[in-house]
């Protein structure tokens, strides 16, 4: 429990909530200092899970809304014609899947050899009430 209290005390920033542009977007609760991961977990600084290699002709078989969100979260590999997803599929996200894109991004991406999934860091420090945002063009 503690460290759940000690999480809940000093390492939630965010939430999701309606943005300016007619969706939703991640929004900081609290300031957010620079050089910061504003999604860090009770246990851990990233996710680490084991990614499953799903074939496209399994995805397109989904329901049509579960098969929008594979295809807008997770990255498609053209050579073996699959999607990566988490073992744990969709219900794992956090709210950082939820970050809009900016040209003048207040977060990075961080790659780490130990996380599975893409870290983040503040680039600068983030206000109470202002929007987080990354580029997407950062991905590619």
């Amino acid at each position: 429990m503690n460290k759940l209290v000690n999480n809940l005390k000093n390492d939630v920033y965010c939430r999701i909530k309606p943005d300016n542009f007619g969706g939703v977007g991640v929004f900081a609760v609290k300031d957010i200092p620079k050089g910061v991961n504003p999604f860090k977990l009770s246990n851990a600084e990233c996710v680490s899970y084991k990614l499953i290699d799903v074939p496209e002709k399994v995805i397109r078989k989904l329901a049509p809304g579960v098969r929008k969100m594979v295809e807008a979260f997770y990255d498609y590999d053209e050579e073996s014609g699959t999607y990566g997803i988490p073992q744990p599929g969709l219900n794992a996200q956090d709210i950082s899947f939820y970050l809009n894109t900016s040209p003048t991004p207040n977060i990075k991406i961080v790659e780490s050899k130990k996380c599975s999934l893409l870290s983040f860091k503040t680039k600068k420090l983030i206000k109470k009430g202002q929007q987080l945002f990354i580029n997407y063009d950062e991905y590619a």
